[in-house]
């Protein structure tokens, strides 16, 4: 299941996310590719990891706490930024999940911070267009890809989280 959800954050809380994250202060680190495997296409990207290893890798972790309790989030696995520069046209990284190598219930979300026209698709043929605080979440079992964007906005901004909710019955309300 894919749920997509306009408008996730109350504005006031998204603002706050998003003053920092879109800031020229914020520190990027350069990934000179988007999916890791010879499978994928090369896509350099920027990223900003927040938490993996069951430990905040970034102080910014703390801003996103709202979002994981909207998100009814129990355990957090990885959670990070990623930042993509505009391409003449869409380039998409090639079809994969997040979290391999467990049977537990992940779920995925993506919460899109600037509007633009890349997407994220899906192995059913799907597309989720970039808009501003706009979140997606589904099965983290569910093969996606992420495609550039072409439009003159300069950077594609979202945040990708790897979750365990607490339990299935999450209406993300």
């Amino acid at each position: 299941m894919i749920k997509v959800l306009n408008n996730f954050l109350k504005e006031d809380e998204f603002k706050i996310i998003e003053d920092k994250i879109m800031s020229n202060e914020f520190p990027w680190y350069f990934q000179n590719e988007t999916v890791t495997s010879v499978n994928y296409k090369e896509i350099p990207q920027f990223t900003h990891v927040c938490y993996l290893n069951n430990k905040p890798h970034s102080d910014y972790f703390y801003d996103l706490i709202p979002i994981l309790e909207k998100l009814n989030a129990y355990v957090v696995l990885r959670m990070k930024f990623n930042l993509q520069n505009k391409y003449n046209n869409h380039v998409e990284s090639g079809m994969h999940t997040d979290y391999i190598g467990t049977d537990l219930p992940v779920k995925t979300a993506i919460l899109y911070m600037n509007t633009n026209n890349g997407y994220t698709k899906f192995e059913s043929g799907e597309k989720i267009y970039s808009e501003r605080n706009k979140l997606v979440v589904f099965d983290g079992k569910i093969k996606h890809t992420g495609a550039t964007h072409t439009c003159d906005t300069f950077r594609r901004v979202v945040l990708n989280i790897n979750f365990l909710e607490k339990n299935k019955d999450t209406s993300y309300a």
